[in-house]
């Protein structure tokens, strides 16, 4: 028999994005050897960013100001530190 699909709101699909308040890093300011830390618990900063998230932000701006940045797990915080 031939399978039968079901019709439903599109409304029921489409997922809430998640938005974040503005990010007030000091990114900008940092000299090369300079670092900030952002607190993390269970893996997420104080707004709900994951980690994971957080590394794409630190990468986007390293692109955007054309410097380069690590980001390094400390004391279950997340570092970001300018290299170069």
């Amino acid at each position: 028999p031939p399978m039968t699909y079901p019709i439903i709101s599109a409304s029921e699909l489409v997922r809430p994005r998640r938005s974040y308040p503005r990010l007030s890093w000091p990114i900008d300011q940092l000299q090369v050897g300079d670092a900030f830390v952002v607190p993390m618990v269970d893996g997420h900063d104080r707004d709900g960013r994951s980690e994971a998230y957080i590394r794409v932000l630190v990468g986007k701006a390293a692109n955007r100001l054309f410097r380069r940045f690590a980001v390094n797990k400390h004391d279950g915080s997340l570092a970001i530190s300018r290299t170069a």
